[in-house]
């Protein structure tokens, strides 16, 4: 914390004396040295600062700091989509639009193995498989041997069930205080695996598929179901999870039409024995 305030002093003496240091640098800068020393109040402070300045800015590498930073907010924060899509975009900057003092290729590199990994945390839905896609697409994932995260990435961007070998592995490339969200994407990664390989399957079933409890796994489906990250729905009395449109259309329409004719059927009952019943009582 001293260093910080060290740091952010003799940045502001910068701004002050020389007029040309724009002021989304000196935020950037300041960012830069509270995420350093691990203060993210004061990083979210100069982050939000900077961005109502970086289009304005006159120093060139802004816009990339800015994706930099905005990129290890937004993970520390667990908003893992958002991270990954900042990560990524910088990863993709040309090298003459970098800080001089950057080793641009480290830097680069740096940024796409932290999209791979807020992409591997990231809650399952549309926006973790299109962010996963983009960047199994990227040209570096095949040819570059320093993204041991690259091989997961590609096996969820499939659909593949991550198994017992594969978390084992992860647990080893992930730090210990993201573990517990590595578990719980885990889970729900291997719930939509499974939609792959049954149309129906009973919640002690999945349980055991996922290795939780029968109750974890019914919360678990309820949530991605209820928030629309999982298409299907689910029979509570029977204890079933159905994955996708289990009745298609035409069976929609019968059962539809059914239910009118039967409808139509107890209403005419209902009128006859009504009208027989008024007759009776003028008799």
């Amino acid at each position: 914390r001293f260093v910080c305030m060290c740091g952010w002093f003799v940045v502001y003496l910068l701004g002050r004396i020389d007029g040309n240091i724009d002021s989304c640098r000196l935020h950037l800068d300041t960012a830069q040295l509270a995420f350093l020393t691990k203060e993210f109040s004061k990083m979210e402070h100069h982050v939000n600062r900077a961005s109502g300045l970086v289009s304005t800015s006159s120093h060139p590498a802004s816009q990339y700091r800015f994706m930099l930073f905005r990129g290890h907010l937004l993970h520390h924060q667990q908003k893992y989509i958002n991270a990954a899509r900042n990560f990524l975009q910088f990863s993709l900057a040309p090298h003459d639009a970098l800080s001089p003092t950057m080793n641009s290729t480290e830097e680069t590199h740096s940024a796409l193995a932290h999209a791979m990994l807020c992409s591997i945390l990231a809650p399952s839905g549309d926006s973790k498989q299109r962010m996963l896609t983009a960047i199994v697409k990227d040209d570096r994932m095949g040819t570059d041997q320093r993204f041991p995260l690259s091989k997961f990435v590609v096996k969820m961007q499939s659909g593949s069930p991550l198994n017992e070998e594969d978390m084992s592995e992860l647990r080893q490339l992930v730090d210990s205080s993201e573990h517990a969200q590595l578990k719980q994407s885990h889970i729900e990664h291997n719930l939509q695996a499974a939609g792959r390989l049954y149309k129906n399957v009973k919640f002690k079933t999945l349980a055991k598929l996922l290795d939780v409890s029968t109750d974890e796994a019914m919360r678990v489906a309820c949530n991605m179901v209820g928030q629309g990250r999982l298409a299907g729905s689910i029979d509570e009395i029977e204890g079933v999870l159905y994955f996708g449109d289990h009745a298609d259309s035409n069976e929609v329409a019968e059962t539809l039409q059914d239910f009118n004719q039967r409808v139509d059927m107890l209403c005419a009952n209902i009128n006859a024995a009504a009208s027989r019943a008024a007759q009776a009582m003028s008799n």
